[in-house]
C-alpha cells in the first residue's frame, strides 16, 4: 500500500467514525428487555405501636400507607438489590397490588378513599425484621406519586430518578401518604407481591466502538479484495 492509498483509507475510516458517532445519537439503541426484581426486604411501620416491628407480628404479609383509624400514620419500606444492574439504567417502575381487605389484614381501615401515595429514596440501614416506626429511616429524595383509588389492582410509581443514584448496590424506597389508608400485598403474601421493573439501554460509547470497528474491518477488506484481484 503506497502513501496515497494509506491516506485515502485513513480518510474513509475517519468518515465512517464520524458517521457512527452521529448514528449513536440520532438512532440510539433500543431498550433491552425489562428486568423484574423482587424486594429483598419489605415491611410496614405503624405509629400506633411505635416500637413494635409489624413484619414479625400479625399480619406479616402486607404493606400499608396512609392513616388508620383516621389518626395513626403508616409507612412502607422496600429494599431491592441493584448490584447486577449496569450503569445504563434508563427507567425503574415500582408496582404494588392494592388489596381491599378489612380487619384483620388492615386494622382500622373501614374506607378506601382515594389517596396520593408518595415514594422517597431512603437509607438501606434497616431490615424487615427490625424496623419500627421509631427507628425507621428518614425520607430522602422524593420520586413518583400515584393516586391509589378504591378498585383493587396494580398501581405503579416511577422511581427512575432515585434508582439511578443507587445503581450497583442496594436501593430502598419509602412509601407515605397523608390520605386514607391502603393495604398492599407484601412479598411474603400468597398473592402477587411488589416488584420493580428496570429497563436499560446500550451505552453510546459501546455502539460507537462496535460500529467503528466493523467499519474499519470493512475498509481493510475492500482494500485487500481490490489489490488481490477479487471483484
Amino acid at each position: 500500500m503506497n502513501q496515497k492509498e494509506k491516506i485515502a483509507m485513513f480518510k474513509k475510516v475517519i468518515l465512517l467514525f464520524l458517521f457512527a458517532f452521529a448514528v449513536s445519537f440520532i438512532c440510539p439503541g433500543q431498550s433491552y428487555a425489562v428486568v423484574t426484581l423482587e424486594p429483598t426486604d419489605d415491611a410496614p411501620t405503624y405509629s400506633a405501636y411505635p416500637n413494635t416491628n409489624q413484619d414479625t407480628g400479625y399480619p406479616n404479609d402486607s404493606l400499608w400507607t396512609g392513616k388508620f383509624y383516621s389518626i395513626y400514620d403508616t409507612r412502607s419500606y422496600l429494599k431491592f438489590d441493584l448490584s447486577a444492574i449496569p450503569v445504563n439504567l434508563e427507567t425503574a417502575t415500582l408496582w404494588l397490588y392494592n388489596s381491599r381487605s378489612s380487619w384483620p389484614e388492615a386494622p382500622g381501615l373501614s374506607t378506601f378513599a382515594p389517596a396520593v401515595v408518595n415514594t422517597y429514596l431512603t437509607s438501606n440501614a434497616w431490615t424487615e425484621s427490625a424496623i419500627t416506626w421509631n427507628n425507621q429511616p428518614a425520607l430522602g429524595t422524593a420520586s413518583g406519586s400515584t393516586t391509589v383509588n378504591n378498585p383493587v389492582g396494580w398501581y405503579s410509581w416511577d422511581v427512575s430518578n432515585i434508582a439511578k443514584t443507587a445503581q450497583g448496590g442496594f436501593f430502598s424506597i419509602a412509601m407515605t401518604s397523608d390520605g386514607a389508608g391502603h393495604v398492599y400485598y407484601g412479598k411474603d403474601n400468597i398473592c402477587p407481591g411488589p416488584y420493580l421493573d428496570v429497563t436499560m439501554t446500550p451505552e453510546p460509547v459501546s455502539s460507537i466502538l462496535f460500529i467503528t470497528g466493523g467499519a474499519t474491518l470493512a475498509v481493510r477488506r475492500c482494500w485487500k479484495r481490490k489489490h488481490s484481484g477479487i471483484v
